[in-house]
């Protein structure tokens, strides 16, 4: 048997392989339900030339895919930030232009809401206009009109409006901050370099 073993080893390979009973055993093929469990494969000097590994478990598959998955999460995340890090190379030298720029923009809001307190203030000077006319015609035992009734009900209506939008305005102040913050601090890592100006407020 050995000696027939040792002709076809000179002819091929030979397989290193446990049968059922975890025996390694030596032969020149490996018996198709013993595949599963890997094999090597040597050549004819008996040296390694080729290690195959057992098949995997379905616990192992979910596992490896899994795993493949994030690094492939991974991946898209790192090309994503690559892509902002080169436009935001590509749009600011220095940190020093986006706190210019981070101040326009929030000086913008800081007008718009001014204006918006303004008109609150006018709105608020109207309605008690109205609100004193009411009064009068209700003491001088006078029905107080539709029209004064509904120019009320308007007025309160565009300040309730106005105070509203002032709360967006607000939240886009902070969201403006939050979002020039997060790349002046990119940038800062990218450029190695320190803003000179006042960060906004």
């Amino acid at each position: 048997m050995f000696l027939i073993q040792a002709s076809a080893v000179s002819a091929g390979s030979l397989y290193r392989y446990k049968d059922a009973n975890g025996v390694v055993v030596l032969g020149i093929t490996v018996p198709p339900e013993l595949v599963k469990n890997g094999y090597e494969v040597l050549n004819q000097n008996g040296r390694v030339i080729k290690v195959i590994p057992p098949a995997l478990t379905p616990e192992q598959i979910r596992l490896r895919d899994a795993a493949a998955l994030e690094e492939s999460k991974r991946q898209k995340a790192r090309e994503a930030q690559l892509r902002k890090d080169r436009e935001l190379l590509r749009l600011y030298s220095h940190p020093d232009d986006i706190i210019m720029i981070w101040q326009r923009k929030l000086d913008d809001i800081n007008s718009v809401i001014t204006l918006k307190e303004e008109s609150i203030l006018l709105q608020n000077n109207k309605l008690e206009r109205y609100q004193t006319q009411a009064a009068d015609a209700e003491r001088s035992g006078k029905k107080v009109s539709n029209k004064l009734i509904n120019d009320m009900t308007r007025t309160q209506e565009k300040i309730a409006k106005l105070i509203e939008e002032i709360a967006s305005h607000k939240a886009d102040l902070k969201a403006q901050s939050n979002y020039f913050q997060a790349r002046m601090d990119r940038l800062i890592q990218l450029k190695k370099r320190q803003p000179s100006l006042p960060v906004p407020e």
